[in-house]
């Protein structure tokens, strides 16, 4: 009997070791979420799918990231004041934008975060808009 209790004892600690050790080797990707394994700080793969998947500890890291829609703007600190029409009439803007990460790879490649993305979007919104208000009176 002292010998089926050593056995379980032992199965129980390796256990409890594999179930402590198990984080470092694993992730989760949530049905909201993709993920980018960066192995050295470049990207490898991605993952879209949600589920647990496999990582090397030490060597890669994962970068999380939104697949849904994002919103960017419709507050007053995006506010684009004095916009000057083709006639010189000045109108004040609160820009907004809807953006999502087509490929996960090329987003971190490219951008590195959601933070810089963000950025971008501001960017290329304003910018837009100026031309485009810019053409009518």
């Amino acid at each position: 009997m002292t010998i089926w209790l050593q056995r379980g004892l032992q199965t129980l600690a390796l256990v409890g070791i594999a179930l402590v050790l198990l984080p470092f080797f694993t992730y989760v990707v949530d049905e909201r979420e993709m993920a980018v394994v960066l192995r050295f700080g470049r990207p490898v793969r991605s993952t879209t799918t949600p589920g647990l998947n496999w990582r090397i500890p030490g060597i890669e890291t994962v970068r999380i990231l939104p697949a849904t829609v994002q919103f960017w703007g419709d507050e007053p600190r995006f506010l684009i004041p004095d916009l000057p029409t083709k006639d010189d009439k000045k109108i004040e803007l609160v820009p907004w934008a809807i953006w999502k990460i087509n490929d996960p790879v090329v987003f971190v490649q490219r951008l590195r975060t959601v933070e810089d993305a963000e950025q971008r979007v501001a960017q290329f919104v304003r910018s837009a808009i100026r031309d485009s208000i810019t053409q009518y009176e």
